[in-house]
């Protein structure tokens, strides 16, 4: 948290870049709303496996290779306190980044029984938002029954 290498961090040529380690608050398992502040890399792997998973984002395709070059360049130059001797002085940035978080999930979870020669509606309700889906929407659908050539979905 204070962008310095922390005691327990490796150093030295083989090291590519370093990321935040040490007294990183971060969610955790305990509760949907619970934080924990830890340090070491259950808290640097994450950080880097997050920027990784961004680049992808926006560079999709490209190699494990491409992925390291690009977190390397894009990292801050001479900002990490004490980094240790012949360690590149590189900190781990990726910005605001450019993928958009997922919508809004619509979803209908009740079970319906289908009765022979009948037909059954799933209606999912959606608000909050303007205009009509796009054509190309497609619509996951879960059906359980014994006879599937008596299905028809519209």
């Amino acid at each position: 948290n204070t962008d310095a290498r922390s005691s327990f961090s490796n150093f030295g040529a083989v090291v590519d870049i370093f990321a935040p380690g040490s007294s990183i608050t971060s969610t955790w398992n305990t509760s949907d709303s619970a934080t924990n502040t830890i340090s070491g890399t259950s808290m640097a792997s994450p950080h880097v496996a997050g920027a990784a998973a961004i680049y992808l984002a926006d560079n999709p395709g490209s190699t494990p290779a491409q992925v390291s070059a690009g977190l390397v360049a894009a990292s801050t130059p001479n900002v990490v306190g004490n980094p240790g001797t012949g360690s590149p002085n590189r900190l781990l940035y990726v910005g605001a980044g450019s993928t958009n978080p997922p919508g809004k999930k619509f979803e209908n979870t009740t079970g319906y029984a289908i009765n022979d020669n009948s037909t059954v509606e799933s209606p999912v309700t959606v608000t909050g938002i303007t205009g009509n889906a796009p054509a190309a929407l497609q619509v996951p659908v879960n059906i359980s029954h014994t006879y599937i050539g008596d299905l028809k979905i519209d």
